[in-house]
């Protein structure tokens, strides 16, 4: 494969011409039917993912319990053409417990794998909340297998698929009388020991997963300092390494979310409140030298920014997204960087109520696939689940294109009124003579 970029400097009135309108369809409700409220997982926003033209999303909803005494665990795909019909995955004994805060993952074969907390199972102790694990194979869903069997609290589970069949599922754990991060691993055969990740965490909280070079990392909150940052411990070779601060903030970091993109980096980002509201951090770190770069704010503005995840795209394209107040009430907003340079932000929902917990996931051909809780046409707290989709290529230059050699055309940022990016990605072109027109 070989990557041929070109950077263009349009002007606006250059740039009307060219048709470069921003690409995000029609907003779907994807769960009209729950009166009771549906909410995207809000963990580290893991609750979709792609395979091919499939998109998978998990989350939970309360539509059997209306008055939010209660909710199910539901999931539902699109299989390239429409949306299937919802699929209840958790529930065991009664509508008045929960099932929530679910994590998904893919393995290379396609198989889908889900992990959730749930106090439904141990029915009637409310109190007692286990981590539950079911896959999907060949459209059929296994029976549900409890990880954990502690009492109290195992909350905010976070997947992550490797080679060979391997998975690591991580959460916060409080029966060491403060919550700490706790790991489980199937090994391809069996399920593994849980174990305490760091005994020096305290109150720990969140935990957010990648893979680095085919084994597990994890990023979480942590008050060991007194002040909340972000911790971050990745397995090396030889098992665990050192774990260390990766945020360091004067008032508090919070909810980070971790991904690895096409290059086996990673990135993160949190919320940060070390400028006397929560905004958002971002740092990237190499694999090649194995160091955190800069911390980078990314929002600036006197409201809240949070709930923040972001998705990779290749080796060299990050979308961040986030819940936004500052136009009144929570909207859902957007960042790229693309080779390192950031473009500007877009705002995504027009909406007199709340956008939130934006969950994201990008497709083969660098689609992305957003949803979030969103509380139009609701005068209560039961928002629904929306949905809406970024077509990677404009209208018309991937329909034009040699489909057999042409995999993926980009154009950042999108929309813009001042520079643009135009990059793609070709296979079986070395040397053969290729031209790009720009209409």
């Amino acid at each position: 494969m070989r990557t041929f970029g070109i950077i263009l400097l349009l002007w606006a009135l250059a740039l009307t011409t060219c048709h470069l309108q921003a690409q995000w369809g029609i907003e779907v409700n994807l769960t009209p039917n729950s009166m009771g409220g549906s909410w995207t997982t809000s963990n580290n926003a893991r609750g979709m993912v792609c395979r091919g033209d499939t998109v998978f999303l998990v989350w939970h909803d309360f539509r059997a319990s209306p008055r939010n005494y209660g909710c199910f665990l539901y999931f539902k795909y699109f299989d390239g053409q429409s949306w299937r019909p919802d699929t209840i995955i958790g529930v065991f004994y009664t509508t008045r417990f929960h099932n929530w805060n679910a994590c998904c993952a893919l393995n290379d074969n396609g198989v889908l794998h889900v992990v959730w907390e749930s106090n439904d199972i141990n029915y009637p102790d409310k109190g007692n909340y286990d981590i539950v694990y079911r896959y999907r194979q060949n459209n059929s869903w296994s029976a549900p297998i409890k990880l954990t069997t502690h009492p109290l609290y195992s909350w905010y589970p976070a997947l992550v698929a490797g080679p060979g069949g391997r998975l690591d599922v991580f959460w916060q754990d409080n029966r060491d009388g403060t919550f700490r991060i706790y790991a489980r691993t199937f090994d391809g055969n069996s399920w593994q020991s849980e174990y305490c990740l760091d005994t020096m965490c305290q109150a720990a909280a969140l935990p957010s997963a990648a893979s680095l070079s085919g084994r597990p990392a994890v990023a979480w909150q942590d008050f060991r300092t007194g002040i909340s940052q972000i911790f971050f411990r990745a397995m090396g070779p030889g098992g665990w390494g050192a774990d260390s601060a990766v945020s360091h903030s004067s008032s508090g970091a919070y909810s980070p979310c971790l991904i690895a993109d096409g290059a086996g980096d990673l990135h993160l980002v949190w919320e940060d409140w070390r400028d006397g509201n929560s905004e958002i951090y971002y740092r990237r770190y190499s694999a090649a030298n194995q160091r955190w770069g800069q911390e980078i704010r990314i929002t600036n503005d006197p409201s809240y920014s949070r709930y923040p995840v972001l998705v990779s795209r290749g080796d060299s394209l990050i979308d961040i997204f986030w819940s936004d107040d500052r136009d009144g009430n929570y909207e859902i907003y957007t960042i790229q960087c693309l080779q390192g340079v950031w473009g500007p932000e877009q705002r995504l929902t027009y909406q007199s109520a709340f956008s939130l917990g934006p969950s994201v996931a990008a497709d083969y051909r660098g689609n992305l696939h957003l949803v979030w809780a969103d509380q139009r046409g609701d005068p209560g707290f039961a928002p629904n689940i929306f949905y809406n989709k970024f077509l990677a290529s404009p209208a018309g230059i991937e329909a034009g294109a040699d489909r057999q050699h042409i995999s993926e055309i980009r154009i950042f940022p999108n929309p813009t009124f001042g520079p643009v990016g135009i990059s793609f990605y070709s296979q079986g072109l070395l040397g053969r003579k290729l031209e790009l027109a720009i209409y």
